[in-house]
């Protein structure tokens, strides 16, 4: 039903759509310019507005996978399990015409051999506790609802550098 893509997608979706929320809430009705109290022009270029709305298409598929979660127990588990099985994986801005100008997330080349190991190293510590989480969960027996969102919690709570890397930012 869902992909684990599609699951980690939404990670810290809420915060991006806040802000743009506020934004948004600026440049009042029009969604273009507004005049602030102190008579200063705001204008939102049409890449935010953009970006505003794509977080907003993403908060919402993020909440209504956490309510299928919520009301279907053998999803739940499922997605729980991928979660926690699932390793991360490096993401990469590709440049079809010139693999050597391919970057990672963060703007490092891909052919920077020790970040990619560096990051790997951290993604297996990363699985390595997601999975210690999922165990130990299952085997006191909480509702696999439940475990979803502790592991949602724990992925919010990794780095922004390692979110931003990983593609779950």
């Amino acid at each position: 039903m869902f992909s684990t893509a599609s699951i980690l997608a939404g990670i810290g979706v809420r915060a991006v759509a806040s802000v743009a929320s506020s934004i948004a809430s600026a440049v009042g009705a029009s969604g273009d310019s507004a005049e602030t109290p102190s008579s200063a022009k705001i204008t939102i270029s049409s890449e935010a507005k953009a970006a505003l709305q794509s977080a907003s298409a993403r908060d919402k598929t993020q909440q209504e996978l956490r309510d299928a979660v919520q009301n279907d127990p053998q999803l739940a588990e499922q997605l729980a399990r991928a979660m926690a099985y699932t390793p991360d994986r490096l993401s990469v801005r590709n440049d079809q015409n010139d693999w050597a100008n391919s970057r990672y997330a963060n703007g490092t080349p891909v052919t920077d051999g020790n970040y990619q190991s560096s990051m790997n190293s951290q993604i297996s510590a990363a699985q390595q506790q997601r999975i210690a989480l999922y165990e130990n969960e299952r085997a006191k027996g909480t509702p696999a609802a439940q475990i979803y969102d502790k592991l949602q919690a724990f992925n919010a709570s990794l780095s922004n550098d390692y979110r931003v890397a990983t593609g779950l930012a």
